[in-house]
């Protein structure tokens, strides 16, 4: 049971699953952490992403972080992160409603691509029926 006068924490906690021993304590976030995603081929290296707006990647054998993917000009919540299934591709999504794509392929792909992207179905019109709803 909390102590409800003791400040909330936000640290990871990474334990050896064989000996249940604690290996690591990771402190980063300062709100909730509702991302934590592991990398599909680096088996060492975790992403967490939460409500204070960060995005971090761990090297959870070190128990270090690995890269502040954090844009600190925008602290909108982190909703969802997810690399792609070879691992070269991240992207996360946020309360704005934006998808962020971060990746490690080469610059010269993503040179013409637009900076700002849409659906077709974000701009259909609403569809009332007699009544007006």
């Amino acid at each position: 049971k909390r102590d409800r006068n003791t400040p909330l924490q936000y640290d990871l906690k990474v334990f050896n699953s064989k000996t249940a021993s604690l290996l690591h304590v990771l402190r980063c976030h300062d709100k909730e952490v509702y991302v934590l995603t592991p990398h599909p081929l680096l088996r060492n290296v975790m992403l967490t992403a939460g409500y204070d707006g960060k995005v971090i990647l761990w090297d959870l054998n070190l128990g270090k972080v690995v890269k502040d993917l954090s844009d600190y000009n925008n602290e909108d919540v982190r909703l969802e992160g997810q690399f792609t299934v070879d691992g070269v591709r991240l992207l996360i999504s946020d309360s704005s409603g934006y998808v962020t794509v971060y990746s490690c392929a080469e610059e010269a792909l993503y040179k013409r691509t637009h900076e700002e992207q849409f659906f077709d179905r974000d701009y259909i019109s609403l569809a009332h029926d007699h009544r007006g709803f």
